[in-house]
């Protein structure tokens, strides 16, 4: 089993530029880096490929991407990946299941702000980003993509001792 966050993909800051950096269109539209996704990980794992992957690429500038250690999957591997936008055009294809994980927005900013607040100044400039950036972004993913609908397996994690499918 392989696992890989889209969190290790995302775009050096000074790449994301047709959207103020701190609003919901640079976080969905401009945050990770599609072509590395697909170019480093999903390829080289789908049909055809050399099974020659990379779990991540972090780019510290436009100028300076830093790919992380390339390895050579097994050939009956698995890739089991986790990330916002999983299923947007530019990722769907290369999926052969899809698992939704869903929670209401309420949650995402209650255990968002928690967990944020570790690294930013304090746990309101959390909320704040989560409710001026992070959850709008999620709005427009769900409004353009409609990702619970199109899953085949649909996961309600609201109680994280007690996830819950609702579709199979």
């Amino acid at each position: 089993m392989i696992r890989a966050g889209l969190d290790y993909f995302k775009q050096a800051p000074e790449l994301r530029t047709a959207y103020p950096i701190e609003s919901p269109e640079s976080y969905y539209y401009e945050m990770y880096d599609y072509d590395a996704i697909r170019g480093r990980l999903l390829a080289p794992l789908g049909p055809g490929g050399d099974r020659r992957y990379t779990a991540g690429v972090r780019s510290a500038s436009a100028l300076d991407a830093l790919e992380l250690d390339v390895q050579t999957a097994a050939p009956d591997a698995v890739l089991i990946a986790d990330g916002a936008f999983l299923q947007r055009p530019e990722l769907d294809e290369y999926w052969d299941l899809r698992i939704y994980v869903d929670v209401s927005f309420e949650t995402v900013l209650s255990r968002g702000t928690v967990r944020d607040a570790a690294w930013m100044d304090s746990p309101e400039a959390a909320a704040h980003r989560y409710r001026t950036r992070y959850i709008p972004g999620e709005q427009l993913y769900i409004t353009q993509i409609a990702p619970a609908t199109r899953a085949q397996i649909l996961l309600n994690n609201e109680d994280p001792a007690h996830p819950l499918i609702t579709r199979r």
